[in-house]
């Protein structure tokens, strides 16, 4: 699924609203996490290419003894272009998912809305503050990018100093390059910056939108939710699942149950410790008091 379907496709979810709030809010989460997860995926190609294109490199390294020495200059600058090839096309995806994420992000507000026939112009994300985000996105796969580029420079260089065998040297980079989800290594790490990256914006742009309505519904409030995924799960945001406060004031959450609590306007607001955002699944989906009795 490309970024044009993925709008297209909650466009159409934005038409067919569910009957009740409650599913509505359901089907609105939904519909982000999905966003998240189609970005995430484009941007393990990325991943992918850069470990098929660096063992392609490394296949090709001469390995008669004091060879490599000669070559040290020439094999370095392939994985160079290569690590920089990977930061361009990362950010790419990453920059168009977060272009999307800003309707993705709004209609976690509008959908549960619209459902109970409260109806308004388009969300926004104010544009500098869209900009600035985007660009820390940027700055950190660069910084992947450059680390990634340093360590396997290093191995490269301890095995034409004869420091390791050239066999050990594939299997460190093999190590630092594995396949997504194998919670190490280039792909994971990029993942993670992708998934909050992208959920930041959903954030923000359901932060945005709600600040908005505020003039025309007074009493809308935010209702923390954890997104039930199982594994892995921060205990802390489990707890804080359900907890509800006033548009403008701040959720009490914890990465951990006991742990320090952090006052965050929303799921992965920039202030948060890492512990508390870095790959978080949490939403903060709109409320309204009258829908208690639903429940």
């Amino acid at each position: 699924m490309n970024l044009r379907d993925t709008e297209s496709q909650y466009a159409h979810l934005a038409e067919a609203i569910p009957e009740d709030a409650e599913a509505a809010r359901i089907a609105a989460v939904a519909a982000a996490l999905a966003q998240i997860q189609s970005v995430v995926e484009q941007g393990q190609v990325a991943s992918s290419t850069l470990s098929v294109r660096v063992g392609n490199i490394l296949v090709e390294v001469p390995r008669a003894p004091g060879a490599l020495i000669n070559e040290l200059d020439r094999v370095v600058n392939l994985v160079r272009i290569a690590t920089n090839d990977f930061a361009d096309d990362l950010t790419l995806v990453l920059s168009a998912g977060q272009d999307a994420a800003v309707a993705v992000g709004g209609q976690i507000v509008d959908i549960p809305l619209l459902s109970v026939g409260i109806e308004f112009g388009a969300p926004q994300v104010t544009v500098p503050l869209l900009d600035v985000v985007k660009t820390f996105g940027a700055d950190r796969i660069k910084g992947l990018s450059d680390s990634v580029l340093a360590q396997i420079r290093a191995e490269i260089q301890l095995a034409a100093i004869d420091a390791q065998s050239l066999d050990e040297t594939m299997a460190n980079i093999q190590r630092l390059l594995p396949p997504s989800g194998t919670g190490s290594g280039v792909a994971t790490r990029a993942e993670a910056i992708v998934r909050t990256e992208v959920g930041r914006i959903h954030s923000m742009a359901a932060q945005n939108r709600m600040e908005s309505l505020l003039e025309q519904i007074p009493d809308l409030q935010k209702e923390w939710r954890h997104s039930g995924r199982i594994l892995n799960a921060r205990d802390g945001h489990v707890a804080a699942s359900g907890q509800r406060v006033p548009v403008m004031e701040r959720f009490s959450v914890a990465p951990t149950v006991g742990g320090t609590r952090q006052q965050l306007l929303y799921p992965r607001d920039p202030i948060a410790t890492a512990a508390n955002s870095v790959f978080c699944r949490c939403t903060a989906a709109v409320w309204l008091q009258r829908w208690e009795e639903d429940e």
